[in-house]
């Protein structure tokens, strides 16, 4: 964890290196934090997908970390596939997807709900995918099983729907603008997603009172994982180069290249060269956005 104004770095954890590794095979993705803990997964690629998961929750007040999930293994002691376990948080509120076992030709995912003060956890949907959060409002992917027990189909694919929770009233709606979302993203009242083919990024509002494509991929390039705050729309497009929507002149700038881009409600973080001169390796680069004019 590092402090943006002062650059001091504390350690908040440490991925364990397996026995008789010469590089850790285990990696840390999807970090998240509000302003109580700081959570995030960690797998190894194999089995497969990052299919045997477990989840972290870091109190940034007494300093602690505890395991607050992991994948559920089948019979044969291998991890569930239809989830890497990504979560996300926001007022003491912890989502995240886990995997069921032993189903035959199919894959699910369980969609979680942790209050962290009390420790209550709620299962919101039997097949639901990639929750976004942003209070007071979840959003995710929901897909329909298919009635003749064939396997059910991914996000992007057909017979997928986008779920909006109110966690505090308890209202659900359904998005129909959203066709077969392969990402989403949500801040506020702003939804964003990638279309089915990973060609297009998509905006709308959760009352869905327009639908506005913002940025169109070129050449080989595809389109995944979309940020948004209330100036900036960012995407991941195979880390060619750092492109984002910038909301209130309403175009695309690039602000340079590698890729890795995301933004959170103030800051915009990407992967870049440093400006070191005669260096070739990358940095961590942070705008803030609230400043740009």
């Amino acid at each position: 964890m590092v402090d943006i104004a002062s650059g001091q770095a504390t350690e908040i954890g440490r991925v364990p290196n397996p026995a008789g590794a010469t590089t850790s095979a285990i990696q840390v993705y999807e970090i998240h934090s509000d302003q109580d803990w700081i959570v995030w997964t960690q797998a190894p690629q194999e089995p497969g997908f990052f299919s045997d998961w477990a989840l972290y929750a870091y109190n940034r007040t007494d300093h602690s970390t505890k395991e607050i999930a992991r994948a559920a293994k089948n019979k044969n002691g291998l991890p569930a596939l239809g989830s890497d376990g990504s979560a996300q948080i926001d007022h003491g509120t912890l989502v995240w997807t886990e995997g069921v076992p032993d189903l035959i030709n199919s894959q699910r995912s369980l969609l979680k709900l942790l209050d962290m003060p009390t420790g209550q956890v709620t299962t919101l949907s039997a097949n639901g995918w990639s929750p976004k959060l942003s209070w007071p409002n979840l959003a995710w992917i929901e897909l329909q099983s298919p009635p003749d027990g064939s396997p059910t189909p991914g996000p992007g694919e057909a017979k997928a729907q986008v779920v909006v929770l109110n966690l505090e009233n308890g209202t659900r709606k359904l998005l129909t603008r959203p066709n077969k979302p392969s990402y989403i993203a949500l801040y506020k009242d702003s939804f964003a997603w990638i279309s089915n083919d990973s060609k297009r990024v998509l905006l709308t509002d959760l009352a869905e009172t327009f639908e506005r494509t913002i940025a169109v991929a070129q050449g080989g390039d595809s389109f995944q994982d979309p940020s948004l705050n209330d100036r900036l729309i960012t995407w991941g497009d195979q880390l060619s180069k750092v492109e984002v929507w910038d909301r209130k002149q309403n175009r695309i700038i690039t602000i340079g290249p590698k890729g890795h881009q995301l933004v959170s409600a103030r800051n915009l973080v990407w992967v870049g060269p440093t400006n070191a001169p005669g260096s070739t390796s990358d940095e961590i680069k942070i705008l803030d956005t609230t400043q740009l004019p």
